[in-house]
């Protein structure tokens, strides 16, 4: 089947205009977000602070990508290169292997480590809003679940040291 540019281009603004609609419908703070490869972006941030990226990127008529990113601090980096290395491995096998078995998508869990990124697809034609929130919120908890493992080993460590 062949798609003009003149659907492509409805079909795109169709997605942005029922994303923004839905994220400002449950009271989400959004801003332009649209970054080079990508038709349209959004940067949305909940009522507590929480934010994530949604948009869609080029080459994609028919699908919503939802991103979340946790950046590593210095101190944090600071922190993994000093355990030894085949701890250090351990725990990002560890972690790899618990956002494989929550089904999460990621980038950058690896050393060095200076950001993590999360993200899942919402394709348009079973795009409803549960499905949309379904995926935001899953996308959520993988950073939270991220934050939570290296705070629980790094502060194992600490308190063991």
């Amino acid at each position: 089947m062949f798609v003009t540019d003149d659907l492509n281009d409805t079909l795109q603004g169709a997605l942005r205009d029922k994303v923004q609609r839905w994220l400002a419908e449950e009271g989400w703070s959004l801003v332009d977000a649209t970054e080079p490869q990508a038709v349209w972006g959004l940067g949305a941030t909940d009522a507590l602070g929480r934010a994530v990226g949604v948009g869609q990127l080029r080459g994609h008529v028919d699908q919503v990508q939802i991103t979340a990113v946790t950046q590593v601090i210095g101190e944090v980096q600071a922190k993994l290169h000093g355990m030894p290395a085949a701890e250090r491995d351990r725990f990002l096998w560890d972690l790899k292997m618990e956002l494989l078995r929550c089904g999460h998508d990621f980038l950058g869990v690896e050393i060095p480590m200076k950001m993590i990124v999360i993200r899942d697809m919402c394709y348009f034609d079973g795009l409803t809003k549960d499905t949309f929130f379904s995926k935001l919120d899953k996308v959520r908890r993988g950073i939270i679940l991220v934050q939570l493992m290296m705070q629980a080993k790094l502060t194992q460590d600490w308190l063991t040291h």
